[in-house]
């Protein structure tokens, strides 16, 4: 019985998937962004030029500027592309967009794909199973609410808009973000300590949540409150701090740092080898852009710059005519005409001090469980606090949060309302026919 109830869930799971994947493959010939040509042209990077020029390279103005693993990606894609159209594949190519490139690239989204899926699939099996059930959905574990969470998270409307309209990769990314928070919640800390760290080096924004992963894992798993007297092994040793006593356990300590080096080493490797890692850093982290992407992201910063804008027209008026600038948001550096300028330095202050509450309770009192919704308030912190936040950063928190939507109904209230409000916001990336 048991066995053909698992089997049963499985069917039910795949015929989820394929129907996702159906819906996502009727939107193949849509409308697609520039970011379409981005990484058309990180395919051609990465398989025309050597590595030593991934991170130089000029011929388009959307140069590459992921971490490597990232760009390793690209080139095992560009290893497949060869087979569809040869030519999406030169350089000078720009602005390519045959019918064989078009198929190739939604393709490799909807594939990936099944690390979000298969993420998901695993998060909802770390789910204690009991017999504490609620109403309808809401209950502690069943197949039935496994299911929604697989439909809710998988079909979210803002990802389906994102990667398979707009385009970008954002499912695998996210994939492997709730991969490495339901090895947390199984126990596992090297396995999610991995997992962060290859996502890491995929694409850097998620450098926001580190704060919460290094408290974590340190409370969690290094450090073990403890009785007794102080003693010392080749394993573990005590220390006190105030009225506490702790057991460092500094095997485990070299082992997470172990898994943490090891993929940064193979990563950034070869490129300090040739002289390269400045132009990776640059490239990674371009602070001219300025405070504010050309679609202002719904938070602190947008406010911001819209008081600066009321303040320039209304009140100080011998500034109104530099307000055009921010009118029609610019891709470039912004500077503010009336209010003080905002520097990454202090976003990067203002961050931080958002994100101290809820490191110090994870420092205290570290809970597996508590991992999730911490780690959405740590990337809801960066998002409306962040420098130079893109409006689809939202997803990092949309899609998480949908892992939690049937826990309550609060959580599924909180949730309906959160995904419609930012699924709002990422209206203006449909194109804007007249």
């Amino acid at each position: 019985f048991v066995t053909k109830l698992y089997c049963n869930m499985i069917l039910t799971e795949w015929i989820v998937f394929l129907s996702v994947t159906f819906i996502k493959l009727l939107l193949v010939p849509t409308y697609h962004s520039t970011d379409f040509e981005v990484h058309r042209n990180w395919l051609a990077i990465t398989h025309s030029l050597p590595l030593d020029e991934w991170y130089i390279d000029e011929t388009s103005q959307w140069t590459l500027d992921y971490p490597p693993f990232f760009a390793w990606f690209e080139r095992l894609l560009a290893s497949v592309a060869v087979y569809f159209d040869p030519k999406m594949l030169q350089l000078t190519n720009l602005n390519y967009a045959s019918f064989e490139t078009v198929l190739f690239q939604r393709c490799t989204v909807i594939f990936s794909d099944l690390v979000l899926f298969y993420a998901i699939r695993r998060y909802t099996y770390t789910w204690p199973i009991d017999k504490d059930f609620g109403s309808f959905m809401f209950e502690s574990w069943s197949q039935r609410k496994m299911i929604a969470i697989l439909i809710v998270t998988f079909f979210n409307a803002g990802l389906l808009l994102v990667d398979h309209i707009h385009f970008q990769y954002n499912g695998i990314l996210i994939g492997l973000y709730l991969l490495s928070i339901a090895s947390i919640r199984d126990g596992h800390p090297r396995e999610a300590a991995f997992y962060y760290v290859v996502l890491l080096n995929m694409k850097h924004i998620f450098i926001y949540v580190a704060p919460l992963y290094f408290i974590y894992l340190l409370a969690s798993y290094v450090f073990i409150e403890t009785l007794g007297k102080p003693f010392w092994t080749w394993q573990e040793f005590t220390i006190s701090y105030r009225t506490k006593q702790y057991k460092l356990r500094w095997t485990r300590l070299c082992a997470l740092a172990a898994i943490v080096l090891t993929p940064c080493l193979i990563s950034f490797g070869p490129f300090i080898a040739f002289g390269q890692i400045a132009n990776v850093v640059r490239r990674m982290f371009p602070f001219g852009r300025g405070l504010t992407h050309a679609y202002w992201a719904p938070n602190v910063w947008a406010l911001y710059n819209f008081a600066d804008v009321v303040l320039t027209k209304f009140v100080f008026t011998h500034n109104a005519s530099m307000s055009s600038q921010v009118t029609r948001g610019l891709v470039g550096e912004y500077v503010t005409n009336t209010l003080p300028i905002i520097k990454p330095v202090h976003c990067f202050l203002l961050t931080l001090i958002a994100m101290l509450p809820i490191l110090y309770r994870m420092w205290r009192r570290p809970n597996c469980k508590l991992f999730l919704p911490a780690s959405l308030y740590i990337m809801m912190c960066s998002f409306m606090c962040g420098y130079h936040v893109h409006e689809k950063a939202i997803l990092m928190v949309t899609v998480p949060l949908c892992l939690i939507s049937l826990d309550s109904r609060t959580h599924a209230q909180i949730s309906f309302m959160f995904n419609v409000i930012a699924n709002c916001s990422l209206l203006p990336l449909l194109p804007n026919v007249q």
